[in-house]
């Protein structure tokens, strides 16, 4: 079992962006709120810029390459992310 510093929670987000009662955008708002509030990583920094800094219009390709990224990133720094 790995030893998570940290969990990020965004089921509830992910589930409102998968039943379309927000947008790609608003999900990519709230996870960068989120991640304000872990104090333990730096390098959130980057991850809550690239979130805030995706357009209104963001398609669903162009959002999926970050959080690719992003998931990648989280679970070598050994956050745990419940989205689904």
């Amino acid at each position: 079992m790995a030893n998570w510093r940290w969990t990020l929670d965004i089921k509830y987000d992910w589930r409102a962006a998968r039943d379309n009662k927000i947008t790609i955008y608003e999900l990519a708002q709230r996870i960068a709120k989120k991640l304000k509030g872990a104090t333990a990583f730096y390098e959130r920094w980057e991850w809550i810029l690239q979130f805030t800094m995706l357009p209104k219009d963001v398609d669903g390709d162009e959002f999926d390459e970050l959080w690719d990224r992003f998931y990648d990133w989280a679970d070598r720094m050994r956050i745990w992310v419940k989205a689904f």
